[in-house]
């Protein structure tokens, strides 16, 4: 959504309004829409239909201008779009007190299934179970209502994230801090992940609840190839982890086909991080994207204030590689997907107008970021499904060059191997320093009288989760480079 009515915003029809972006293969701009009336209108979800046109959901204040009705405060808005940006159709559905749309998914059927939150118990909502509750609708391919369902307790249930299932059914996630009505497991007056499974016809077929006294929410959910499920989100708990870095930490958690726990991880820095999307990757992994203010433990360097971080996982969940991106103001991630070279395109929002940044138009900015595939930042080290992180085309070492050569794997469990190449005798000494410049772990420390290519193992089972630089120094040599420990 968008404020403004200049430089890349054609027109604004008041307040705030859905903007809609179509860019090029080379992020050039294709066309852009404002879709909205005078009062305040944000859009959170699109998807491209199967006629090439797209599907938006979001909310809608407004009851002029392209919103044709509206049923009280604010209604999930839905807009319809053919393949130029062209409205097709739009719709509005809710009651008297207050609908958000935040997820949209074609379903097999050509319909649509909408995820979200309401707090009505009249217009086009059945039922309220107390407060806000995951409101789910299902349309039909003209946009008609098919039918809606409510679940929640007698507190606070907001969904975020919905996706159909192999068997026809949906999957939803988001939080909920209600300890009654649907919810069987949760803590009261903790913030805890509800995923709920659904039927086909959006009868309850399952709901768990995952949380530990704190804060926690699910922002994200898809299928894996295993009939399981794979959640993205955030916590700032540490009764159930065994990883725990400070403030809100990554919680990225593997479901079994049944709902029950494969496994759990966190992921993040001593500042405060949080995942906003995930997808499955064409490795069987996953990638992750979300925004952090660390620069320790699992989490490499920031640039200033909040920074996309971007993970990509094993399907075990060990980090393969990370990367931060930004600039010294808040840039916050939304969205990643997988892209058809294997890359990676991130959408979210900028403040910035340095570092990664190339500009800014004022306030926030959409920022896009492409990413290469991963073959690009790693090598693939062995069958474990580690990888070691590659350097850029323009620092690479030949052979025939005094330093590091590798580390593998990277991020490391308990043994590393590295290659280094050496070009003089003398005293050698390969070891491991924390990120404070503290040594921490001596690989080998002596006298060298070969030169050539050298292969040394290091035992880092002592050594705690986090960042560590190896550092490689001859008589008139030192080359050093980061290595990551994940268990």
């Amino acid at each position: 959504w968008t404020f403004s009515n200049d430089d890349d915003i054609s027109k604004n029809n008041g307040s705030s309004d859905y903007w809609i972006i179509k860019l090029k293969p080379d992020g050039t701009l294709d066309w852009e829409k404002i879709f909205g009336g005078t009062l305040h209108d944000e859009a959170s979800s699109i998807q491209q239909t199967n006629d090439g046109g797209y599907i938006v959901a979001g909310f809608t204040v407004s009851s002029d201008k392209n919103i044709s009705e509206n049923n009280g405060s604010s209604d999930y808005w839905i807009i319809k779009l053919n393949p130029d940006g062209t409205i097709d159709w739009e719709k509005s559905y809710g009651g008297g007190r207050g609908e958000y749309a935040y997820s949209i998914e074609q379903t097999l059927d050509r319909g649509y299934i909408i995820a979200g939150l309401s707090y009505s118990n009249d217009g086009d909502i059945s039922e309220n179970k107390g407060e806000s509750d995951y409101w789910i609708i299902k349309l039909n391919p003209d946009g008609t209502l098919d039918w809606e369902k409510s679940f929640g307790g007698s507190d606070r249930d907001e969904a975020y994230s919905i996706q159909q299932t192999n068997d026809g059914g949906y999957i939803v996630a988001g939080f909920t801090l209600s300890g009654d009505g649907d919810i069987s497991g949760s803590k009261k007056y903790s913030y805890d992940y509800w995923i709920i499974k659904l039927s086909p016809d959006g009868t309850l077929d399952w709901e768990k609840s995952f949380g530990e006294s704190t804060y926690s929410g699910a922002n994200s959910i898809q299928q894996t190839n295993d009939g399981g499920y794979i959640v993205a989100g955030f916590t700032s708990s540490v009764e159930d982890v065994t990883e725990a870095y400070g403030g809100y930490d990554y919680r990225i958690i593997k479901l079994n086909a049944d709902g029950t726990i494969e496994w759990k991880r966190n992921y993040g820095g001593r500042e405060g991080e949080k995942a906003t999307s995930i997808q499955l990757t064409n490795d069987g992994g996953y990638i992750v994207a979300g925004y952090s203010n660390s620069s320790d433990s699992y989490v490499s360097e920031n640039k200033g204030g909040y920074d996309y971080w971007i993970l990509k996982l094993s399907s075990a969940g060990k980090i393969q590689w990370e990367q931060s991106f930004g600039g010294s103001r808040d840039d916050i991630a939304n969205c990643i997907e997988q892209t058809n070279d294997d890359g990676y395109i991130v959408v979210g929002r900028s403040a910035s107008f340095d570092g990664d940044v190339s500009e800014n138009n004022g306030g926030s900015d959409f920022w896009i970021v492409k990413l290469y595939p991963d073959e690009i930042l790693v090598n693939q080290s062995d069958s474990s499904g580690l990888f070691s992180i590659a350097m850029p085309p323009e620092d690479a070492r030949l052979l025939d060059n005094s330093g590091i050569y590798s580390i593998t794997p990277n991020p490391a469990d308990n043994e590393i191997k590295i290659v280094v190449t050496i070009k003089e005798a003398g005293y050698t000494e390969l070891a491991l320093y924390n990120i404070v410049g503290q040594k921490v772990n001596e690989i080998f420390s002596g006298e060298v009288s070969e030169i050539g290519v050298s292969e040394f193992t290091g035992y880092i089972s002592n050594l705690a989760i986090g960042y560590y630089y190896l550092v490689f120094q001859t008589p008139t040599v030192k080359d050093s480079k980061s290595i990551m420990i994940a268990r």
